[in-house]
């Protein structure tokens, strides 16, 4: 089924290199740390987000995010 929806959508996929990725020992064990590190900061779910070690969870208007981002800036400027 994923093929028909890639092809639906017009996505360009390498079937091949995905199913490697998914075989793949490195994959899985980047995946696995990525996955425990976000835990360990309290995310649960999308869409959440990161800045110079501040968590965002939830979704935030984009005039919020750039605001976010030019506090984040300042505070590692000081």
């Amino acid at each position: 089924k994923m093929k028909q929806y890639v092809k639906e959508a017009k996505l360009n996929i390498d079937f091949e290199q995905l199913e490697k990725c998914f075989q793949s020992k490195e994959i899985e064990e980047q995946l696995q740390k990525d996955i425990d590190r976000t835990i360990s900061k309290g995310i649960m779910g999308t869409p959440s987000l990161e800045i110079n070690g501040v968590v965002y969870v939830g979704a935030m208007p984009y005039d919020e995010l750039i605001k976010q981002i030019k506090l984040a800036k300042k505070r590692a400027e000081n």
